[in-house]
């Protein structure tokens, strides 16, 4: 079987060194690495592509968006070291348009933004042709095109000559029209070469569109995500909400029928397996769920997903938001705003009316799948000790010896904020400053640090009640 590689993104591969190499001590510059003595580019990177199982391989590491501006084929860079230059951050005059730089960096001498797409198109057209060449030899094509990641840089002309740059109001949305020719000329490809009607092709994207005042074509009337609340990198649906076409021609796949059952990407491993009659090892794709006989019949639902999880992460260690799906209810616990929503996404897809409050112990079991035990609460005191000081004497008192005497306890407010139910204040969100040590635990800790570690010490239901309002149990 063939298999093609195109385009990447992410930083995908582990550069190649000399054979002397210090991993500890030396620190991996992204921006000169194709010139640092210590890199051996006659050597193909590891984790790449051919790693993965691709024979044919067409990437870069970061797309159009960082350095190294160079492509690798199956996985060894693809130009001299000769041919190498520092670009900087900066609009460029290239053969095919305006190439733009937004990270500086090295890369080929003759980089151009412009021309990344029809690249890939003349690489799929190449890897074609050779699959043609063996009869009888199935193929799979993996071709992510760089639309519409910025930089917003189309060709002034695509393959076929049509006018390209200025067709729209935005560089955004002329990026967007280059992508359907990209698809047009792809489908093209196959068509020309007779393999179209017995070629599964699948169309979707990895996250929503972006955020409307990043591109300016909002102005134009172009919303990326339609009605959907949120853009890329959010966890609302405008975020993680995607398109995803099947074709099929000589296949067992319907035309024109939709599907609205909930999927994951990540559910595409066993679901092309399944398609094609490919077995999957019992150790591999443990997250993946085969969906092939829902693609081809819409009453086949059983087996599909309940549940779907989805994720933000702040400076790639620590969560920020994350969200779960359960059939049509969506739970977004946000740690960075101290805020849990719930959302009927049939009644209310672009989730604007909040219900949580309503539905309490929905959201409870809904928490419970995501992070642990359930976090939510009407209102409850802490039921951890606590260390206070009483005329000039330290002691240790839970919230239920608050309770017998709130007069004289709740005039202090840190024992309100940690005993809201017996000093009623359930109507005040506020973490306990004081020192608790949770059970099971020898140290000692305060919701300072629940607020740097949000999804491992506000699972603990002990902490949740005590940091209100760090883990999002304020109702």
């Amino acid at each position: 079987m063939s298999f093609l590689y195109l385009y990447s993104y992410n930083n995908i591969g582990k550069v190649p060194t000399v054979d002397n190499f210090d991993h500890i001590t030396n620190q991996l510059d992204q921006k000169r690495m194709l010139l640092n003595s210590d890199h051996d580019w006659s050597k193909p990177i590891g984790e790449g592509p051919g790693d993965i199982g691709f024979k044919t391989s067409y990437i870069t590491t970061g797309g159009i968006q960082s350095p190294p501006y160079a492509f690798f084929r199956n996985d060894v860079l693809d130009i001299s070291l000769d041919q190498v230059k520092y670009w900087k951050k900066g609009k460029y005059s290239m053969p095919h348009g305006s190439s733009i730089i937004i990270s500086p960096g090295q890369g080929f001498e003759e980089w151009d933004s412009t021309s990344y797409n029809m690249k890939l198109v003349n690489e799929t057209n190449t890897f074609l042709d050779k699959h043609v060449n063996n009869t009888g030899d199935p193929f799979f094509a993996y071709v992510p095109i760089g639309n519409a990641h910025t930089p917003h840089s189309p060709p002034d002309k695509f393959l076929d000559g049509t006018n390209v740059t200025g067709s729209y109001g935005t560089r955004h949305m002329d990026i967007l029209y280059e992508m359907d020719k990209v698809v047009g000329a792809l489908i093209q490809a196959l068509t020309e070469r007779q393999l179209l009607e017995d070629t599964i092709i699948i169309f979707t994207s990895d996250n929503g569109g972006q955020r409307g005042k990043n591109t300016k074509s909002d102005k134009f009337g172009h919303l990326s995500s339609g009605q959907l609340r949120g853009f890329k990198g959010t966890v609302y649906e405008g975020g993680i909400r995607v398109p995803m076409t099947f074709r099929w021609d000589n296949g067992s796949i319907p035309k024109g029928e939709k599907r609205s059952q909930m999927i994951g990407l990540n559910d595409m491993y066993k679901t092309i397996c399944g398609l094609i009659g490919v077995d999957v090892p019992v150790d591999q794709a443990l997250d993946s769920i085969n969906f092939a006989n829902y693609v081809m019949d819409k009453n086949m639902t059983s087996g599909l997903r309940e549940w779907q999880h989805s994720w933000k992460y702040e400076n790639r260690d620590e969560i920020e938001e994350e969200a779960i799906r359960y059939n049509d209810m969506k739970l977004i616990q946000d740690y960075k705003r101290k805020k849990v929503e719930l959302y009927n996404l049939t009644a209310d897809i672009s989730e604007k009316n909040n219900i949580v409050k309503e539905n309490i112990e929905l959201a409870q079991l809904m928490q419970q799948k995501l992070t642990g035990p359930p976090l939510i609460v009407s209102c409850s005191d802490s039921p951890l000790k606590f260390r206070i000081k009483i005329n000039k004497i330290h002691t240790k008192i839970k919230c239920t010896d608050v309770a017998t005497n709130p007069d004289f306890y709740c005039s202090r407010s840190a024992i309100a904020a940690t005993c809201p139910s017996s000093c009623n204040k359930c109507n005040k969100c506020k973490d306990s400053p004081l020192w608790f040590k949770p059970k099971g635990t020898k140290l000692k800790s305060r919701c300072k640090k629940a607020r740097r570690q949000p999804e491992q010490m506000c699972a603990n239901k002990a902490v949740a009640l005590t940091c209100r309002e760090t883990c999002g149990t304020c109702v």
